[in-house]
């Protein structure tokens, strides 16, 4: 029996199933082959992670690419659609969303520096134009817990005015 789409460590990384389908100008069988997995996983991958189809990805290369480059970077991508979790059984709380994607969110460092910068998944769903359901999921695959804000003495003197 053949393991899960999600079994595989190259379908794991949105922009690495992005680069390996651009890198072979859109055949999905040579990228799954680069990737060392099977036509039929990589194509769960690009249906979960919204790849809708290869001539749009082709269409969209650059952008697409660009968009990894924002996220290894450390620039915020949003694209101001709320987004779910797509709930479907053997899913693992892969983040789904609706035309695009949230690259910030598919990391367990961006989402621990998100919090951390942001200090609450409000703020961090407002600045990356998404639900805050959608953070939640984030955290939850990672394990990562939102930490207790401490309050300092400047935020009682605020609290007092």
């Amino acid at each position: 029996m053949t393991a899960k789409w999600y079994e595989m460590p190259a379908l794991l990384d949105w922009g690495t199933v992005v680069e390996a389908i651009a890198a072979n100008g859109g055949n999905q069988s040579a990228a799954a082959a680069d990737l060392g997995c099977t036509a039929a996983q990589l194509k769960k991958a690009t249906e979960v992670y919204c790849i809708v189809s290869m001539k749009e990805l082709e269409e969209g290369k650059a952008a697409e690419l660009s968009l990894r480059r924002m996220l290894l970077s450390g620039m915020l991508v949003g694209d101001g659609e709320g987004g779910t979790c797509c709930g479907r059984i053997g899913c693992r709380g892969y983040l789904m969303v609706r035309k695009t994607e949230y690259p910030a969110l598919y990391s367990e460092a961006s989402v621990r520096a998100l919090l951390g910068e942001h200090k609450s998944v409000r703020r961090v769903a407002e600045v990356l134009g998404c639900s805050r359901k959608t953070v939640w999921c984030a955290m939850r695959r990672f394990g990562v817990r939102q930490e207790k804000l401490i309050v300092t003495e400047e935020m009682r003197k605020r609290l007092r005015l």
